[in-house]
């Protein structure tokens, strides 16, 4: 995940951040929930080319 989707989606008000002023801040907290909530587990198969 990149920064202009952190900055979407915090925007958005779909992810967990502190806003201080302008500024949008995200805690460790934050950043291990968002990983937690953005898991799928894999279902086995392989995407693209296999080499």
């Amino acid at each position: 995940m990149g920064v202009p989707w952190l900055r979407s989606e915090s925007a958005a008000g779909r992810i967990p951040h502190r806003q201080i002023g302008s500024h949008r801040m995200f805690s460790e907290d934050d950043l291990a929930q968002i990983v937690k909530d953005a898991y799928r587990p894999s279902n086995g198969r392989t995407r693209g080319r296999r080499w």
